[in-house]
Formats: structure tokens, C-alpha cells, sequence
């Protein structure tokens, strides 16, 4: 997290993580950046949010809201862009 918080730093860009345990808590968190100005989701690596990817990639297009993701296949499944 402290190279995302660095080069948003860098670019004048607010950064904050949004932990999510369960689906409800990926809905609140995606529907809160969707509110944002400019709102935006970098989805990190593990477990979870490979499980969830589904969820996190629907409700990412849902709101319109670019997401970056860390695996090629999550970009295969529908997501925006991978870094990884």
C-alpha cells in the first residue's frame, strides 16, 4: 500500500484502503468510491479478492468506475487493466 500511497502522493491523487472481509462489506466499499470525483478501485493480491472477482468486476462496471486488478485473468474476466 505505501507504493500506491506514494505515487498518488506523487500525482496529487488521494489514495485509501477500503479492507473488505465479505460481500456486503466489497458492495459499501465500491459504492462509496463510486461517489468519489474521480473514484477509482485497485484491486490488490490474494485470496479474497481473486475469489470475489466477480462481484468486484460487476460492480466496477456497474458504476462505471475504473478498476486495475493484479492478474491478467482478472482483465480476461471483464476487469479494466491488470498491472501484474
Amino acid at each position: 500500500m505505501s507504493s500506491i500511497e506514494a505515487a498518488g502522493a506523487s500525482l496529487s491523487v488521494e489514495t485509501f484502503e477500503a479492507p473488505v472481509r465479505s460481500r456486503v462489506e466489497i458492495e459499501a466499499a465500491i459504492s462509496a468510491l463510486a461517489r468519489e470525483p474521480a473514484g477509482a478501485v485497485i484491486s490488490m493480491s490474494g485470496t479474497f479478492p481473486v475469489v470475489h472477482r466477480d462481484l468486484i468486476i460487476a460492480m466496477a462496471a456497474q458504476y462505471r468506475l475504473p478498476a486495475v486488478y493484479p492478474f491478467r485473468f482478472q482483465a480476461m474476466d471483464g476487469g479494466l487493466i491488470s498491472y501484474g
